[in-house]
């Protein structure tokens, strides 16, 4: 028969041991992709653009998390897109942000809602072909948007200091 302490001894070695195994993952290997033809507008006609005669933008099409709730965390999608042209002459990158910032902007004053969905959203363009080549760069990532136990934290953290105040 265990005793208490021999419980909280391996209950302690378990925590322990799903601690030191969050504290650290593999490192994810980035990769290259070329789109299609058939997955570009435009691009099934298999019609070369022309430096000052075609013009390109780039969109998102659909960007959402499968899951938006890990443990008590819950998380908000995040896109970096850079495109790199060339434009009078000189290679220039056009940076843009795809997230909650973006849907907050749009929204003026309000908080936006948790579990968006942003569809078909301009990154860069409407800009004319100047030649050389076109360079795309996606990072998708994922950011925390709320906590759960410091938001009951907090809401304890409040209550007593109202329990102070009216002491």
């Amino acid at each position: 028969m265990s005793t208490f302490s021999d419980r909280w001894s391996t209950l302690w070695q378990q925590a322990r041991a799903l601690w030191k195994a969050a504290k650290s993952s593999d490192s994810f290997v980035p990769t290259r992709h070329s789109f299609p033809f058939n997955h570009v507008d435009g691009g099934a006609t298999g019609v070369p653009f022309e430096p000052g005669k075609h013009y390109f933008q780039v969109r998102v099409n659909r960007l959402f998390l499968a899951k938006s709730r890990k443990w008590l965390d819950t998380f908000d999608p995040l896109v970096y897109t850079v495109t790199e042209v060339q434009y009078d002459g000189k290679p220039v990158e056009v940076p843009f942000v795809i997230g909650p910032s973006l849907v907050q902007k749009k929204m003026k004053e309000v908080e936006s809602p948790h579990g968006v969905v942003l569809t078909n959203t301009r990154v860069a363009g409407l800009y004319p072909f100047r030649g050389g080549k076109v360079v795309f760069t996606v990072i998708l990532c994922e950011v925390r948007r709320d906590n759960y136990p410091t938001k009951i934290l907090n809401l304890t953290e409040s209550a007593a200091q109202c329990q102070q105040r009216s002491s």
